[in-house]
């Protein structure tokens, strides 16, 4: 995790408790809460602590995990790049696309920076979209229901309401996909020739 980030932590404690202590590793203590979010400033590995409380154990009971905050992953974009080298990590190695870079990077919070231009959402013209380009659609249902991904989230803000309506009566395996794929491909091919400025 990048340090700008905080990260939520729960106190999922049972049995009675008569105070809770969080130790985060960076010189921060928290008391009695149980819901915190917390980010830390240095990038390092950090051992948070969680320590309760109780008359049967006034010494505490006390469980821990590690986390290791990083700097910031930076990938670039330039579309006039005739030389991209992956990961993507200066100027000179740009993406040529914007896919590309996002796709570089696997830790949440990575930025990506983009030079001036006009870029295509997923393609350069002439990208189309198919019912049979979806071989996986209980999979795909799966992740604009629940979206995990960043781009999976936005992606269910573009829908129509024509394929939000198909994605409900969707029911997966064994049900008819063809009016959630139909739905999907409109929007699909709507996104891909829609100029996006950065």
């Amino acid at each position: 995790m990048y340090g700008s980030d905080p990260i939520a932590f729960t106190a999922d404690i049972t049995g009675s408790l008569l105070r809770s202590v969080w130790d985060f590793g960076d010189g921060t203590v928290v008391t009695n809460q149980c819901f915190i979010r917390h980010a830390w400033a240095l990038p390092g590995t950090y051992t948070v602590r969680l320590t309760g409380y109780n008359d049967g154990h006034p010494e505490g009971v006390a469980t821990s995990l590690e986390v290791t905050v990083s700097d910031p992953t930076v990938h670039y974009v330039n579309a006039a790049n005739a030389a991209p080298v992956f990961p993507y990590t200066t100027w000179e190695t740009a993406a040529t696309n914007v896919q590309d870079a996002v796709d570089a990077g696997i830790l949440l919070g990575r930025w990506v920076l983009v030079t001036n231009g006009v870029y295509r959402a997923g393609a350069v013209g002439g990208l189309t979209f198919s019912v049979r380009d979806f071989t996986d659609l209980p999979s795909l249902a799966s992740k604009l229901r629940e979206p995990t991904r960043p781009v999976d989230a936005w992606l269910v803000t573009q829908l129509s309401a024509a394929t939000v309506a198909a994605l409900g009566a969707y029911a997966g395996e064994g049900s008819d996909p063809t009016p959630l794929a139909r739905a999907l491909v409109q929007d699909l091919n709507r996104l891909v020739n829609e100029d996006w400025y950065y």
